[in-house]
């Protein structure tokens, strides 16, 4: 079994919450920011939620 993950840092969160910013305010959708990432749009709301670690 895999180990719970811990709570995100401060750091993560802050991070997290300016890639959204960032994203918005070029008016990006978190589907077309995953397109151009060429990730799924799930990993981009994991980043910005902090559930992963960047």
């Amino acid at each position: 079994m895999s180990e719970p993950r811990s709570a995100p840092t401060v750091g993560q969160v802050v991070l997290g919450k300016r890639l959204q910013d960032l994203r918005e305010r070029v008016g990006l959708t978190r589907d077309q920011a995953a397109k151009v990432l060429r990730v799924a749009p799930a990993t981009i709301r994991r980043m910005e939620t902090a559930e992963v670690g960047l």
